[in-house]
Order: structure tokens, then sequence, then C-alpha cells
């Protein structure tokens, strides 16, 4: 009994770190989420032409001047926004990942800084299956795309490099929210890979001139000891 008693504390202390870790970053995606919505509704009152699309993807553009001034404002305020916001959830994810690792590693000294990582192995893994899960999407279910032009269009999409050859037709509510959610994740995840890309390049730099510390500089991003991703 006693021992039960200790595993169910143990566990609500968990949960409750884990709430506190996550909450900052919720209140975020609300406040994202508000401006967004504020955004849609402002445009589809200035520009008939955006209200008469509820549902493109792609093919929705600002065609009268109040709508393309307020285009204008609206994306200097709002890129930074979704940046900083993509940046914070791929911390969140970083934290929830060593909070996995050490909750199935029963480690009790658990001490996440600011500075966490998720291993670059994983981000790899992330972004295959992100691709793969895309490709399924928009093959079978929303655009019926070939399915390697699929996983194209969703690489092409979470990279930013968007060509605009592709454009799904979403037909509904639900199709476009899968495709908005789809993609942010997707986004997050290549913010990832763009932060540890950038940590491997630079510490090779640091290091070429000293090559018998490269090798342990480099462990830092490939690795999965927990000292070097969690911090003190």
């Amino acid at each position: 009994m006693a021992q039960k008693r200790q595993t169910w504390r143990q566990n609500k202390e968990g949960f409750e770190k884990g709430v506190f870790i996550c909450l900052p970053y919720l209140i975020s995606v609300f406040l994202v989420s508000i401006f967004i919505l504020s955004g849609a509704i402002v445009f589809r009152y200035l520009d008939e032409s955006i209200a008469a699309q509820p549902w493109c993807y792609g093919k929705v553009v600002p065609r009268n001047s109040s709508s393309q001034l307020f285009c204008v404002v609206y994306s200097f305020v709002g890129i930074p926004m979704m940046f900083l916001l993509f940046s914070n959830t791929g911390k969140l994810l970083a934290k929830s990942y060593w909070l996995m690792y050490a909750w199935c590693n029963n480690d009790k000294e658990l001490i996440l800084s600011n500075k966490c990582y998720l291993p670059l192995k994983f981000v790899l893994l992330m972004i295959i299956l992100h691709s793969l899960i895309g490709g399924i999407i928009f093959h079978v279910w929303i655009d019926e795309m070939p399915y390697v032009t699929a996983i194209y269009f969703s690489f092409i999409s979470i990279t930013t490099i968007g060509y605009g050859d592709l454009n799904p037709n979403p037909d509904n509510l639900i199709h476009t929210l899968i495709i908005i959610i789809y993609l942010s994740t997707g986004l997050v995840v290549m913010s990832r890979w763009y932060l540890l890309s950038y940590m491997a390049r630079r510490r090779l730099l640091d290091t070429l001139e000293r090559p018998d510390v490269a090798a342990l500089r480099l462990k830092e991003v490939f690795s999965y000891d927990t000292e070097q991703h969690i911090g003190n």
C-alpha cells in the first residue's frame, strides 16, 4: 500500500512538472491562434474575393488596396510571431522528449535547462515519418496526389521552399485544419533540424584548429547523452 502511494505521488509530481513546463507554450499557441483567427476575420471583411473562397489553399490573395495594406502590416507582425512560436514549440518538444526519456529510465534527478536539444537521429526520424504520413494524407484522403508527388509537396512545404506548383484542394473545414496542423508540425520539426545543423557546423568550424577535440564536439550533437542535451 505504501509503495502504491509513493508511486502515485511520483506520478502526480511528474504530471505537475509536465504541466508547469507546457503551460507557457500552450498560452503562446492560444494567443497565436487568436491572432490568426482575427486576421482571417479582417481579411474576409476587407476583401470580398477572399470571403468567397473559404477553403482554398495557395490561391487566396488580397486583391484590393485595403486588404493588401492590411496584409503588409499583418505579415510584418505575424511572421516573427510564427517563427517564435515554432521555436518555442520545438523547445517544448525537446523537453517532452527528455521528460519521457527520464521517465522510461526512472531518472529522478532530471533537471531541464533552457538549452534542451533533441538528438539528431530522432529529428531525422521525425522528418522521414512526417513526410511519409504527408504522402498518405495527400495521396489517399485530401487531394489524391501520386504518392511520390505527395511526399514531394510535403517536404517542399515544411522546408518553406514552396514553389507553388502544387496546391491541395481541401473540400471542407476539416481538411483545411488537417493541412494547417500537418504543415505546422512539419515546420516545428524542421526548425529543430536547422538548429542542430547549425550547431554541428559551428562546432566543426570551431574545432578545425583542434582536430583532437573535433570528435568530442560532434558527439554533443549526434549522441543521446542526457548530460549534453539536458544540461544542469
